[in-house]
């Protein structure tokens, strides 16, 4: 791996150092209806493996599981049956995001989601959540 290839790979580790950086955040205030709380990131994996592409002769990925968490009074739960509801929808994630390491540096390729019952990825929604900002992050200067 030359070395314009291994500054790419310590882009991809501060990446995933900002992912497991990110706190448990609220979807939404709570105003008597209870909150979805998702995060923080655990398991958080990632590598670097040559590719087959003669345009990113590296292929990276971080993998992690993001923890999500419905959070209501019992008063408010009896009052509303939408509390059921939410529980059932608050199943945690497991996010992929894979990136080509090539001459024009690290690319975000995919954001990839998926339940612990689905057996597929699918594409995710993209959001302002840390976890997705931190695949943003700039690369560190030199010096």
């Amino acid at each position: 791996m030359d070395a314009k290839s291994r500054a790419e790979v310590e882009h991809l580790r501060s990446v995933t150092t900002a992912i497991k950086a990110c706190p448990r955040v609220a979807e939404w205030k709570d105003i008597g209806i209870g909150t979805i709380y998702d995060g923080p990131p655990s398991n958080v994996v990632w590598d670097v493996k040559p590719s087959d592409s003669i345009r990113a002769p590296y292929f990276g990925y971080v993998e992690f599981f993001l923890p999500r968490e419905f959070s209501a009074t019992k008063e408010e739960c009896e009052k509303s049956r939408s509390c059921r509801d939410m529980i059932e929808t608050t199943k945690p994630f497991r996010y992929r995001f894979e990136f080509d390491l090539g001459p024009d540096g690290l690319e975000l390729t995919k954001l990839l989601v998926k339940l612990a019952s689905d057996k597929e990825w699918t594409d995710a929604r993209p959001d302002s959540s840390c976890w997705q900002s931190a695949v943003h992050l700039e690369k560190k200067k030199p010096g």
